[in-house]
């Protein structure tokens, strides 16, 4: 088991360092619910994350895309694709194709959250020790070649 899992100063659900001193403020997963902790007295606790915020994530994902697919059939339905003089519904279409693009480009930055997620949740799972390329952009806090060592050593490790 990993021992980020074991320790007591990391979350056990997804082995993030826990946040607090429990004299101040309450121990806590940097992922855990505000809800949870944030009224409650310093020396309770320590509060960690839902083992199952992934899976939640996923169906609110899934549930805001099926939202989505229904706004936009029905602002099709209702909005000239061309304008036509006097009808305000098309000054409304141009200010929703740029609420498109930036959903778009909300989306991109969202799948690439989920990338990375995917690589520092491979990272912690039951490992002893890291790769040594990881280890080395790691000591020089260097994002793109952390992620890159991460992907080098993930493909590495798949059948």
């Amino acid at each position: 088991m990993n021992q980020e899992h074991t320790d007591p100063y990391h979350c056990k659900n997804c082995g993030e360092r826990l946040h607090g001193s429990g004299y101040s403020d309450p121990v806590r997963c940097p992922n855990a619910d505000e809800d949870d902790w944030s009224f409650s007295a310093p020396d309770e606790g320590p509060f960690y994350c839902r083992a199952d915020a992934a899976d939640e994530i996923e169906h609110l994902q899934a549930e805001c895309e099926r939202l989505r697919k229904l706004l936009q059939h029905m602002i099709d339905q209702t909005t000239p694709l061309v304008p036509e003089p006097g009808n305000p519904m098309w000054s409304r279409r141009i200010q929703l194709d740029e609420v498109i693009a930036e959903r778009d480009q909300l989306r991109a930055e969202c799948e690439q959250l989920r990338k990375d997620a995917a690589r520092y949740g491979w990272l912690m799972q039951d490992r002893h020790e890291w790769p040594e390329k990881v280890e080395h952009a790691i000591k020089y806090q260097d994002k793109p070649r952390i992620d890159a060592a991460i992907d080098a050593a993930m493909q590495g490790a798949q059948p």
